[in-house]
């Protein structure tokens, strides 16, 4: 769970790669040498399931901001209103969790 998102794992994960391996690089190494890599075709729908899951993150991201502008934009008083609002938010962002998590799963075997 990182707050950057995506962005942040990729640029921590780069820096990871560039700093080289560290005490865990020996154990990790042998994990990947003991996991066979992704044939064509499983590589191939990984790329597609990740290309489809970051389209998904975009359209969550655009409905997370347009759900706090309604939020902003209602009537404060309105606490049932706005308990809808929260409740919508959550499913988007629970959404947006599991989505994550699978993306971070599957960048793993693609590389």
């Amino acid at each position: 769970h990182l707050p950057g998102g995506v962005d942040e794992y990729l640029r921590l994960r780069e820096q990871t790669t560039d700093a080289g391996p560290d005490r865990s690089g020996a154990a990790s190494a042998a994990q990947q040498t003991s996991e066979p890599g992704l044939s064509g075709a499983d590589l191939r729908a990984a790329q597609k399931e990740l290309s489809a899951i970051e389209r998904k993150l975009e359209r969550l991201t655009q409905r997370t901001a347009e759900i706090h502008e309604r939020m902003a934009a209602h009537d404060q008083s309105d606490f049932a209103g706005l308990t809808r609002l929260g409740d919508e938010l959550r499913e988007v962002e629970t959404e947006t969790a599991s989505l994550e998590e699978r993306w971070f799963e599957l960048t793993e075997l693609a590389t």
